[in-house]
């Protein structure tokens, strides 16, 4: 065996690998005694067959098996002891297999090059520092009060009631023997969307037992059925349609509204914290800045990364030959050119991404910057919090939440692939103004013009457009008026 580099740069590598018979042999030899074990051929007892047979039938196949394995092995053990960090996968060059069973490959390899240029000093950046006014703090107490729950136990389920207890699948009026049965089940009528199965829990009571048919219920939603019955694939769901269930109800709970006293602080701002109207509104102010401060960090990470893509990406050099032949090989899953866009420019833009990845995983690697697994679910839980408030459930039980979150990154491949990659930024561009790698200037801004700046351009066109159309139309109708 022989296994030589044709070629070795900072960015690509071309490696020969060579064989003879004797370095593959063993393997045929082992698969061939396999086979013999368990071939089935006509005229001999299985286990019996001759050795020269099964070479004459599947020689050939297992040679080549034999082959691919053995230099595979090889290829993957030299980037190895050679710490050659690939991008991509190997991509075949050559190949030719001899009369003396001789065989000789040629790969080659996209390599990950080192970036050497880093952020520094000559590099600057604008960070907002933005301001709050007593018009929003009042409204924001105002919309927490009327948006305030608390969740306390009932006797009798009301439109938001929250049902805890064992659901059941039947068999005539008694649980089916091997059925689905689950306990510590939350079940919540509101979101049922046949009103005839909803009705069926109007005005039910602790320890009430109502049967119910939750395909029916949830018009099938095979993610709400799968949650609910703790299914273990959502395409189980499709068996239950027409099913019967027992739902034996053990706790019901509701939110109720609050009043502004002292019950309402100790909920909304922790016990003893906050005892008075004024208080609160200086505790709102701190919550406010924090959280325009937290979107002006946002702001600033977005502007850093935009600056490396502008600025320090198209500085690294890759070996785009093989990683265009690599997308092309259809290994990636990737279509160059898909949905009618240009191929040149699809793999240009795959490139420019991969670059401002590479960046950043070497930033965070000089910084020292890490994405935890308890990172990724907290961001999947304030995830769920954003989405259960633009649907004006600001209160959200923190059991709920969690379920919810863990249900979203277990049912999205994509999320935690995403979240990483936005804790990443968000890690990185904080540890870069810690550690003063680059020269910041701060400005202050009030919230709503930080808005604007965080606004897609189009947006603010699209509405400027709208305005102007208002006001030309008003316009017209004022002369239209006068004449």
């Amino acid at each position: 065996m022989d296994i030589q580099f044709l070629e070795r740069t900072a960015n690509r590598a071309e490696i020969k690998i060579s064989l003879v018979e004797s370095d593959y042999a063993e393997k045929v030899a082992k698969e061939i005694k396999d086979l013999r074990k368990k071939a089935n051929v006509k005229g001999f007892r299985r286990g019996h067959v001759p050795e020269g047979i099964i070479r004459k039938m599947y020689g050939e196949s297992i040679e080549a098996d034999a082959i691919q394995n053995t230099v595979s092995e090889q290829l993957y053990n030299t980037l190895r002891d050679e710490k050659l960090s690939t991008l991509g996968q190997p991509v075949l060059k050559e190949s030719e297999r001899k009369e003396d069973r001789s065989f000789e490959a040629t790969f080659q390899v996209a390599l990950q090059p080192e970036i050497a240029d880093q952020l520094g000093k000559e590099d600057t950046l604008t960070y907002y520092k933005p301001t709050v006014d007593d018009e929003e703090v009042s409204k924001v107490l105002q919309q927490t009060l009327d948006d305030s729950q608390q969740v306390v136990d009932v006797d009798t389920a009301g439109e938001r009631a929250m049902l805890y207890g064992t659901i059941a699948e039947l068999d005539g009026d008694v649980p089916k023997d091997g059925g689905i049965t689950e306990e510590d089940v939350i079940l919540f009528p509101e979101f049922m969307k046949d009103e005839e199965e909803k009705k069926k829990f109007d005005s039910a009571s602790v320890n009430d037992i109502i049967v119910f048919q939750p395909f029916k219920a949830f018009e099938g939603d095979k993610a709400e059925l799968k949650s609910l019955l703790k299914l273990e694939k959502a395409e189980d769901a499709e068996k239950l349609e027409g099913v019967d269930f027992s739902f034996q109800i053990q706790k019901i709970r509701e939110p109720r509204k609050s009043e502004m006293n002292q019950e309402f602080f100790d909920r909304a701002f922790g016990e003893g914290k906050v005892k008075s109207e004024e208080e609160a509104l200086a505790e709102i102010r701190k919550v406010l800045e924090d959280r325009v401060q937290s979107d002006a960090n946002y702001k600033y990470a977005l502007d850093l990364s935009e600056y490396i893509m502008e600025h320090k990406v198209e500085k690294i050099e890759l070996a785009e030959d093989i990683l265009r032949k690599w997308i092309e090989s259809g290994d990636t899953g990737v279509e160059l050119g898909a949905n009618g866009a240009n191929p040149d420019e699809h793999f240009a833009n795959i490139i420019k991404s991969l670059k401002h990845d590479l960046y950043y995983h070497a930033l965070a690697k000089s910084l020292e910057v890490t994405v935890t697994e308890e990172d990724i679910k907290g961001y999947a839980i304030a995830f769920t919090r954003q989405q259960f408030a633009q649907f004006g459930w600001t209160n959200a039980p923190e059991e709920i939440v969690e379920k919810q979150a863990e249900r979203v990154m277990a049912e999205d491949q994509n999320f935690a692939y995403t979240a990483e990659k936005q804790i990443l930024l968000q890690k990185v561009a904080q540890a870069v103004k810690e550690k003063e790698l680059i020269t910041i200037k701060e400005e202050e801004i009030s919230e709503k013009d930080l808005h604007e700046l965080m606004t897609p351009k189009e947006e603010n066109e699209a509405d400027e457009k709208v305005a102007a159309e208002a006001e030309q139309a008003t316009t017209e109708t004022d002369e239209t008026k006068q004449d």
